[in-house]
């Protein structure tokens, strides 16, 4: 194609062009490098001419005046001369090679694998942590290894673990008759209890065997703030069930003193104590009504020692009054 002809064309037909005769890379083209990609790819390819005789002609440079068969003799000397050599001989040199033993690895290239993965990863931090934050780590590591020491000096070694008896048996009970008060919270109370076998039996000779199983066991709970369990300001009952051994008491009043009895109350209405428990206090709701007390600034702590150093001695000794002479 002439460039003539494809200059009269739009950009749309030049594209048509080069895709009809299979080019790539023209759709980002301009028009002009789309003129010149067709002229190019449309153009005959140029045929080199023969030198007289048959033969390629002589490149060789030579230097003016220098007769042409001196330049090819200086070109001869000066360019290496390849040994010939038959099949046999290039086939034998490979074999030799496919069999030649593997040599064992460098020392280095060894040492470079078995380097251990705390310096891989050390060199890892380097490059991506900051320098204050290395030196963070560094005194870190510093101070932990120091610790280490010191704790050597004060190690006596592990201590042999005492001899576990393997036949002994927590007991269920105790022998004895009691109850313990404990808080959980400044809303409830817990309560936990033994009661001994010979004291329902002396239960029973009391009350009779009729009134005996008809009776409740119950908890009663005494708020004796200010006071104590012989005259309390209020109680209330709660029935618990004979196998119980212990109890979650919600109170009706917060932030008062409590105690409570184990007992039971026949069908008369009398109630016979079995246990009495300590005395409880429950712990404020919300934060604590204490301020503490200001700081005493410099200037007020030099006023106090200036006026100590005015105000008469006094006869006592050592801390606190009434330690004078005797």
């Amino acid at each position: 194609m002439k460039r003539s002809e494809l200059k009269t064309k739009t950009v749309a037909e030049l594209k048509a062009e080069a895709r009809s005769l299979g080019l790539v890379g023209y759709s980002s083209l301009r028009r002009d490098e789309l003129v010149d990609l067709l002229v190019r790819s449309t153009a005959p390819p140029r045929k080199r001419k023969p030198a007289r005789g048959g033969k390629a002609p002589d490149r060789t440079r030579r230097a003016a005046g220098t007769p042409r068969k001196a330049a090819a003799k200086s070109t001869a000397k000066r360019a290496p001369t390849k040994k010939s050599t038959s099949k046999a001989e290039s086939r034998a040199k490979v074999i030799s090679k496919r069999a030649k033993p593997r040599t064992a690895a460098k020392p280095k290239a060894r040492a470079k694998r078995a380097a251990p993965r705390s310096k891989v990863v050390s060199k890892l931090e380097d490059r991506l942590l900051s320098p204050r934050t290395r030196r963070a780590f560094s005194l870190k590591h510093a101070n932990s290894s120091q610790q280490r020491v010191t704790a050597a000096k004060y190690y006596i070694g592990a201590e042999d673990s005492p001899e576990l008896d393997e036949a002994f048996v927590l007991p269920q009970g105790y022998g004895e008759d009691a109850i313990t008060l404990m808080v959980r919270d400044p809303y409830w109370l817990y309560a936990y209890w033994e009661l001994t076998e010979e004291r329902g039996r002396e239960l029973k000779d009391i009350l009779g065997e009729d009134e005996f199983v008809t009776s409740r066991l119950v908890l009663r709970v005494y708020d004796i703030t200010g006071t104590d369990v012989s005259a309390p300001i209020e109680h209330y009952d709660i029935d618990v069930s004979s196998e119980a051994r212990n109890w979650y008491v919600n109170v009706l009043r917060v932030e008062r003193d409590y105690s409570v009895d184990i007992g039971v109350i026949a069908p008369d209405g009398s109630f016979i104590v079995i246990a009495r428990s300590n005395r409880v206090s429950l712990p404020p709701i919300g934060p604590s009504s204490v301020i503490d007390e200001e700081w005493v600034t410099v200037d007020a702590l030099g006023h106090i020692y200036q006026q100590a150093k005015e105000s008469p001695k006094s006869e006592s000794s050592g801390w606190g009054h009434g330690g004078g002479k005797r």
